[in-house]
């Protein structure tokens, strides 16, 4: 995307590519109920570009089973759609979508820490993990979190001491692996498998 592009209200907007990037102050903006909608295996945002939409903006990979890297600085890496917390910074929704039930496992090799509250709904497919490794999500105090892993998908954590999760309302779609992790507020919302999902 090589320059602005504003929707008028209500209008959305949906891309499917291998690769998706913005130039140097590209903004994407849309109004009332227009949504956008990245489906591709590389994401790149310009330093000076945003993503605005008033209600969802999804991110997610064009090819089913391609991983999640949320916080990677390194650049386009084959097979895997990497995000950093940088870059999620110049997308301002009301709720971010990241992966869907096709997708590979998310990992984070970085905090991702929202300016402003946000819902933030993680998903994975089938027998994928969501990983946190030493690393966190902070959608703020008034941004609620949804995790969803389904099959044999857990929710792992590599951390002993600090928080894996902050948010307002956290829910946790548990698969048949186990979902034990360090949240705030430390009650979630438990659906399926809820004896495996917990927050500690």
């Amino acid at each position: 995307m090589n320059g602005d592009i504003t929707f008028a209200s209500g209008k959305s907007l949906l891309v499917n590519a291998e690769t998706f990037n913005t130039a140097a102050n590209a903004d994407l903006t849309t109004s009332g109920a227009g949504a956008i909608s990245i489906s591709a295996d590389s994401v790149s945002l310009n330093a000076t570009s945003t993503l605005v939409s008033a209600g969802t903006v999804t991110l997610k990979q064009s090819t089913n089973g391609t991983t999640i890297d949320l916080g990677s600085i390194a650049g386009p890496t084959n097979g895997k759609l990497e995000l950093s917390d940088a870059e999620l910074d110049r997308v301002t929704a009301g709720t971010i979508n990241i992966g869907d039930t096709n997708s590979g496992a998310i990992a984070f090799s970085a905090d991702i820490t929202r300016a402003a509250n946000t819902n933030i709904n993680l998903t994975t497919g089938s027998g994928n993990n969501i990983a946190f490794g030493t690393f966190s999500l902070n959608a703020g105090s008034g941004g609620d979190v949804i995790l969803t892993t389904s099959g044999s998908g857990a929710m792992t954590t590599g951390d002993t001491s600090g928080i894996d999760v902050t948010g307002g309302k956290l829910t946790l779609f548990a698969g048949a692996g186990s979902a034990v992790l360090r949240c705030e507020p430390k009650s979630p919302t438990r659906k399926r498998s809820a004896d495996r999902a917990a927050c500690t």
